[in-house]
C-alpha cells in the first residue's frame, strides 16, 4: 500500500466529533451511509459505491454510498451504514461471518451529520475493508508498523476487471432491489477539478448556497451500448470529497467549503429547534422548504456550505 494510502488511513483514524444532531432526532430522520475504504490494485484507497436501481422512488439511477434510513429510534449510525451495506451489496455486518469468508472490517470514523435533499440526517461512517490476513488499522497505527509486504493471495483478492474486492463480486447483488451496480472509485480523485473529470458550479436551495460538484468515473465493467463513464455528485460527492480532505490533509482544487467545516451539524440543529424536523415527515414541505424564510434573509446559516 502506498504511504500517503497509508498515512489517509491513520488521519482518518484519529478524526473525532463530539457529538452530533443525529443522535437528538427522530429516527424517521436519520439515515446513515458507509464508506467503505479498501487497498484497491494501484495501492491506493479506493472506496465502494452502487448505482441506485431505476425502479426506486427516491433518487433511482443515481450514484450513492451504500446506506439508508433507521429502521428505529436505537440503531447506532455505524449499525444503520452496515445492516444498509448488508442489504444493499452482500457485504455482511456479522463480522465472525464477514471474517469466515476471509476479510474484516476495521472501524475508523463517524462524519458529522450531511443534510440531504429530502431534510434526512444522513451520516457517514467510514471503515477499512481488508483480507484477514492484511494488517489491521491497529497494526497501521502502531508505532512499530513498516509498511511490510502484504500477503501474495492479498493481491489476488482483487477483481482486476472492476478493482473491486473479490468479496464484492462474489455476491449476487442482483438480488437487491435497491441496486443496479457496484463500482469503486480511488479518495484522492476527488480532491482534484481535471477539466475532463470534473464540473462545480455554485447552486441555490431556498436561499441555501453551495457548491455542486460532478466527477465522472470510468466505468470499468460495461456491456456494448452501455455508457462509458458514470457520475458522482450531490451529497455522495460531499462526503468523498470531505473523506479525502481529511484522509490526506489537502484542500481540494475546486471551490468546496470553509476550511475546517464538515457536515452540515449547525443548520440541522437549528432546523430541529425550530420543528423542522419532525417525527412525521411531509415530502413535499421538505422538498420545497425555503431557508431564507425559516431563518432569515441575513442568517449566517445560509452561507455554511460555501466558502
Amino acid at each position: 500500500m502506498k504511504q500517503t494510502a497509508i498515512d489517509a488511513l491513520k488521519r482518518l483514524r484519529s478524526f473525532k466529533i463530539k457529538s452530533s444532531v443525529w443522535d437528538d432526532l427522530p429516527y424517521t430522520r436519520r439515515a446513515a451511509v458507509l464508506v467503505t475504504l479498501f487497498r484497491n490494485s494501484g495501492g491506493d484507497l479506493g472506496s465502494i459505491l452502487t448505482i441506485r436501481a431505476s425502479s426506486l422512488s427516491t433518487f433511482s439511477g443515481q450514484a450513492a454510498l451504500p446506506g439508508g434510513k433507521a429502521d428505529d429510534i436505537n440503531e447506532t449510525t455505524y449499525q444503520v451504514a452496515r445492516r444498509e451495506t448488508h442489504e444493499e451489496i452482500g457485504l455482511t455486518s456479522d463480522d465472525d461471518a464477514l471474517r469466515s469468508q476471509g476479510y474484516a472490517m476495521d472501524y475508523l470514523t463517524t462524519l458529522p451529520a450531511y443534510m440531504s435533499r429530502n431534510l434526512l440526517a444522513v451520516q457517514p461512517s467510514i471503515a477499512y475493508l481488508r483480507p484477514i490476513n492484511a494488517p489491521s488499522i491497529d497494526d497501521i497505527c502502531s508505532e512499530h508498523y513498516n509498511n511490510r509486504i502484504f500477503p501474495h493471495d492479498f493481491y489476488s483478492s482483487f477483481n482486476h476487471k472492476t478493482d473491486l474486492p473479490g468479496i464484492i463480486d462474489s455476491h449476487a447483488f442482483s438480488d437487491s432491489t435497491e441496486v443496479q451496480e457496484v463500482f469503486s472509485v480511488p479518495v484522492n480523485k476527488f480532491l482534484y477539478d481535471n477539466p475532463k473529470y470534473y464540473t462545480g458550479k455554485p447552486v441555490d436551495w431556498g436561499g441555501l448556497t453551495w457548491n455542486q460538484h460532478w466527477f465522472k468515473v470510468i466505468r470499468r465493467h460495461k456491456a456494448i451500448g452501455e455508457v462509458g463513464w458514470l457520475s458522482v455528485w450531490g451529497l455522495t460527492a460531499n462526503i468523498l470529497v470531505d473523506t479525502a480532505i481529511i484522509g490526506y490533509d489537502q484542500q481540494p482544487a475546486m471551490p468546496h467549503r470553509q476550511k475546517g467545516q464538515f457536515g452540515d451539524e449547525e443548520i440541522l440543529r437549528a432546523l430541529h429547534e425550530l420543528g423542522k424536523l419532525p417525527e412525521e415527515r411531509n415530502k413535499k414541505a421538505d422538498l420545497n422548504i425555503q431557508f431564507k424564510e425559516v431563518f432569515g434573509k441575513d442568517s449566517p446559516l445560509l452561507s455554511l456550505r460555501s466558502m
